[in-house]
């Protein structure tokens, strides 16, 4: 199909099981699509070159994408050829990618689908109206399909520059529940849009929660809310800030930036410069509330298990 061969240069040799990625061991391939996802044209992660990803996989360290976001600098600072140095460098700029608003496409090329290079990425983020809950509900629906001729990205199909190729590529994808599983863990990460509690795959290492624990999610202080932190959160990074929101608290969202939706501002201490002093700025004029990073710290203790 013409439409098919609008894509990038770059999808011509990439295979398929590029971004095979396992939670058990990654193969070489894999590792190459690690690299992919880091690369600068998608999260653009500086300072993790392919023998870095190899050397963090056989330290066990790295199985899935979103590890990367969960190196500390003790542990890494422990492996051969790194210092407190470029750990540090390391995590602080998987800190800034965390933090910083991701694009729907950057995040679909990131992902390394067969034939959905950066245009491709484009049209599809485009088509879905930039919206990460709406590429995981077409995933969810095809997996769930009980006939494979039928697929949950029918909105694509009128698209000019998305052929039947490309539709069943993200299908193909939809199909394998490991590679599904790590893209829903990345996209928890980051910052990709306003994401829902998005189900989890069947084969992701979390179980997907019973109605208990979802009555005791509704219980939990942030339930529902999108919360932004802003400055420095003593002892913690500003990702495990935003993890521990949603994970502990139930914030359903942790982007980085204001906007009229947001439910509530953490404010920390130095660190935070004419951010920090801008984003309270427009908490106080749209009435959002506002805490403070220790009385944060204290809802944490308080609610961790």
């Amino acid at each position: 199909d013409d439409d098919d061969d609008d894509d990038d240069d770059d999808d011509q040799g990439r295979s398929s099981v590029a971004m095979q990625w396992s939670v058990v061991a990654m193969s070489t391939p894999a590792v190459g699509g690690l690299a992919h996802a880091f690369s600068r044209d998608a999260l653009d992660l500086s300072g993790l070159s392919r023998a870095r990803i190899e050397q963090l996989r056989d330290a066990g360290l790295v199985t899935i994408p979103g590890d990367v976001f969960r190196l500390d600098v003790a542990r890494l600072s422990q492996l051969p050829g790194w210092g407190n140095q470029s750990a540090r460098a390391l995590v602080d700029a998987a800190e800034r990618v965390a933090a910083r608003p991701t694009s729907l496409d950057r995040f679909l090329y990131a992902l390394g689908i067969r034939h959905v290079g950066l245009h491709a990425s484009r049209l599809v983020a485009n088509a879905l109206d930039d919206n990460v809950n709406a590429f995981f509900r077409a995933l969810d629906e095809h997996a769930a399909a009980n006939d494979d001729n039928r697929t949950a990205f029918g909105v694509l199909e009128d698209v000019s520059g998305i052929g039947p190729v490309m539709i069943q590529s993200l299908g193909s994808f939809a199909k394998e529940s490991t590679m599904v599983a790590a893209a829903k863990d990345l996209a928890r990460v980051l910052n990709v849009g306003q994401l829902d509690n998005v189900k989890e795959s069947k084969s992701s290492s979390h179980q997907t929660p019973s109605m208990d624990e979802e009555d005791a999610t509704a219980l939990l202080p942030w339930h529902g809310k999108r919360v932004v932190f802003t400055g420095a959160i003593p002892n913690m990074s500003r990702s495990e800030a935003q993890r521990l929101a949603r994970e502990v608290l139930g914030a359903s969202s942790t982007p980085s930036s204001m906007s009229k939706s947001t439910s509530l501002l953490v404010s920390g201490g130095g660190g935070g410069g004419k951010g920090t002093t801008k984003k309270l700025q427009q908490a106080s004029t749209l009435g959002i509330e506002t805490m403070e990073a220790s009385t944060f710290l204290e809802l944490i203790k308080d609610h961790e298990q």
